[in-house]
């Protein structure tokens, strides 16, 4: 079954106040997830792959927007932002912090992998963001080791699940292999951004079938 959600533009408009944009998702990626995020209302969320921060800014934004008591947690392997080494990973998120109506609980854990870092972040995550190398075994890895720590009901995004039909990025398809193959509820949104005009980001819904079938995810790694 495929559910269809609401896209939510108004948190977007934090990166107006910041130094730049830094959001590597397109408008309508950064608004479906602000939809789920008001949606359903996590209240724990895992973003896995920060860059700049700009998405993270945006997430802040519509918790802070929305009033939720929800805690953030962001990883990411590199301490500094990779398109410019100057700068901090996460740099805008750290930005946003003054403008935003509310305060919101952010975690960042900068300078090593998942598994590092996923005890200490705990369970009970009921919104988790893979936006990493989009190598295999890349995401199918992290979503692995994320599953025992996921909620039912959880909802899991996985970001540029077309990227290998754009430009010279055939072999990243870690993302789109994932969300073909783990067995969940889909959910999509409409998107005009990308050459193909359809959807760059994948999303669904944690439940019994997708840990009785993860197995499929182990025999892609092979």
């Amino acid at each position: 079954m495929i559910e269809k959600i609401q896209l939510f533009y108004e948190p977007l408009e934090i990166l107006k106040k910041l130094s730049n944009s830094g959001a590597e998702m397109s408008i309508e990626q950064s608004a479906f997830v602000c939809g789920l995020i008001k949606n359903y209302k996590p209240l724990k969320v895992l973003e896995v792959g920060v860059a700049a921060g700009g998405t993270t800014a945006i997430m802040l934004n519509c918790i802070s927007m929305l009033e939720l008591n929800t805690e953030v947690y962001s990883v990411d392997i590199s301490e500094s932002y990779y398109r410019d080494k100057k700068k901090k990973t996460g740099y805008l998120a750290e930005e946003c912090e003054q403008f935003l109506h509310r305060k919101v609980k952010h975690n960042m854990y900068m300078g090593g992998v998942l598994p590092e870092y996923v005890e200490k972040i705990g369970n009970d995550i009921d919104f988790l963001i893979l936006d990493t190398v989009h190598f295999v075994p890349g995401e199918l890895l992290d979503f692995l080791v994320c599953l025992p720590h996921l909620k039912d009901g959880a909802i899991v995004l996985l970001h540029d699940i077309i990227m290998n039909h754009l430009g010279n990025f055939t072999e990243a398809f870690a993302t789109r292999l994932l969300y073909s193959l783990v067995a969940a509820q889909k959910i999509k949104y409409e998107e005009n951004s990308n050459l193909y005009r359809c959807q760059g980001m994948g999303a669904f819904i944690v439940d019994k079938d997708t840990r009785k079938y993860a197995d499929n995810i182990f025999h892609a790694l092979m």
